[in-house]
């Protein structure tokens, strides 16, 4: 686990920091809570563990699931994640926002 937590944290470092510019803690940890909820998805961990399946189109997938409420940061986060292989650190990356917002 703690190397879930060690590759995670750059990631949740950016959220807090993006959440800070935009004084909105409470609504990137709710964001990356659902989409932690979202990734945990057994179909949908499937297809991000399948190397057949793209990983723009797993990020779009996500992006649809979450919806408006995502944004286009948090879109854009999302696409960040699954460029460098990193959807399935969703939980662990909302666990220490939620850490974060105390």
């Amino acid at each position: 686990m703690s190397e879930l937590s060690t590759l995670a944290r750059p990631y949740a470092e950016a959220v807090f920091r993006i959440a800070q510019g935009e004084n909105d803690l409470a609504g990137w940890s709710s964001r990356v809570a659902t989409l932690a909820t979202i990734v945990s998805d057994a179909q949908l961990a499937r297809l991000n563990a399948d190397p057949a399946v793209a990983a723009d189109r797993v990020a779009t997938l996500v992006i649809e699931v979450a919806g408006a409420d995502l944004g286009e940061r948090g879109a854009s986060f999302v696409k960040v994640l699954a460029e460098n292989g990193r959807l399935a650190l969703l939980p662990v990356i909302s666990e220490a926002v939620r850490h974060a917002e105390g």
